[in-house]
């Protein structure tokens, strides 16, 4: 892989931002954070349309930004293609002049010809001579792909590209949109709030918090199941997170935690973990089960048994989502509906789960809330 774009970036507005980045061709590298911290003015400053008081821009081996040398190249000049979360189309054009309004820079002809191209391309050539207000919200994200790869940009920025779209068009899109990159092999940098779309479309993924500073960075799968920090869990709503443990010593199973007064065990190396450790733990939906009256208790792949209690069961398309609560705690966790009945509400239960299934976190603090922008 080859380095396709690098930035650091500091500004106070429109709002603070503190950003250093690295993106790599050709993979597509998402960023998640809450609204507010500064995902959108990160597209923009790339872009070009908006200026950070510091910073740099590399992309492709050319530099588009150096406060420091102040330079400073207009949008037009940067090779980059931009899908906004309203697609901002022209409404007074139709989608063939959209596309076109793209590549002013070629002959009318050659601009006819390559906008034609994408449009077919992506599906909706029959849809040239239609103005954005009688296109779909599908359509419309359609056309606004289109003009954006139709300028062979060297960069793709996507704000919440499928945020405007009712469920089934979402989906479908998605699918889409992986295929098309895969296929394109450009770099794009994604902005969206949807973890499952994060994780259908970003190879990698960067958690920026409030006061625009980015928490972690890292393969998707990994920051989104496994992160490396307490702040990004708690930004990502991580299931079955519980933030008061303590290593209470180490074993065979791994390091043993203590835990409103239930011992369990983690999968974690002991020399990072000393006992006494204060620690944060998380432990995967899936693999959390029911065990029968029969089956034994702590055996391989079942190191944690705990007795809860049914305090909620909802019937989904294929599964069923329970809610067991145990030492005024929850862990939910997805259940077959194959096979024996659900549990009722305010059931006792047993359920186990293997110690590989715990991830640990060193504990933090919540951060005090960043000040506005002065």
């Amino acid at each position: 892989m080859t380095e396709t774009l690098r930035l650091s970036l500091e500004a106070r507005r429109p709002v603070r931002l503190s950003v250093s980045l690295t993106l790599e061709r050709p993979l597509w590298h998402g960023v998640l954070g809450p609204s507010g911290a500064g995902k959108t003015t990160l597209l923009r400053m790339i872009a070009g349309l908006a200026r950070p008081e510091r910073g740099e821009i590399v992309c492709a081996g050319m530099t588009w930004l150096d406060t420091a040398r102040r330079l400073d190249l207009p949008p037009q000049a940067r090779r980059v293609g931009f899908v906004f979360q309203n697609y901002a189309l022209f409404p007074h054009l139709d989608a063939l002049g959209n596309v076109m309004a793209a590549l002013g820079h070629l002959p009318r002809r050659e601009r006819e010809r390559r906008a034609r191209a994408w449009l077919e391309r992506l599906g909706i050539a029959g849809l040239a001579a239609r103005r954005p207000a009688a296109l779909s919200g599908g359509e419309q994200q359609r056309v606004a792909l289109a003009r954006a790869l139709a300028r062979d940009p060297a960069l793709l920025l996507l704000d919440e590209p499928l945020a405007a779209l009712d469920p089934p068009t979402r989906r479908a899109l998605r699918g889409e949109l992986a295929a098309l990159g895969r296929a394109l092999g450009l770099p794009a940098l994604l902005v969206t709030h949807d973890l499952e779309e994060a994780a259908a479309l970003t190879e990698r993924v960067s958690i920026m918090a409030r006061g625009g500073e980015i928490l972690e960075s890292g393969a998707t799968r990994d920051v989104l199941t496994r992160p490396r920090r307490l702040a990004t869990a708690r930004l990502l709503d991580l299931p079955n997170l519980f933030e008061e443990a303590v290593i209470a010593g180490h074993g065979a199973a791994g390091v043993r935690l203590a835990w409103r007064g239930l011992a369990l065990w983690a999968a974690a190396r002991p020399a990072d973990w000393p006992v006494g450790t204060r620690v944060a733990w998380s432990v995967r939906g899936g693999a959390i089960r029911l065990l029968g009256a029969d089956e034994t208790a702590g055996g391989p792949g079942v190191e944690n048994v705990l007795r809860a209690r049914v305090s909620e069961a909802v019937v989904l398309p294929g599964l069923a989502r329970l809610v067991a609560r145990l030492e005024g705690a929850a862990l939910v966790f997805p259940v077959p509906l194959a096979g024996a009945a659900l549990p009722a509400p305010e059931s006792d239960v047993r359920i186990g789960f293997p110690a590989e299934a715990v991830h640990l976190m060193a504990h933090e603090p919540l951060p005090p809330e960043p000040p506005p922008p002065s």
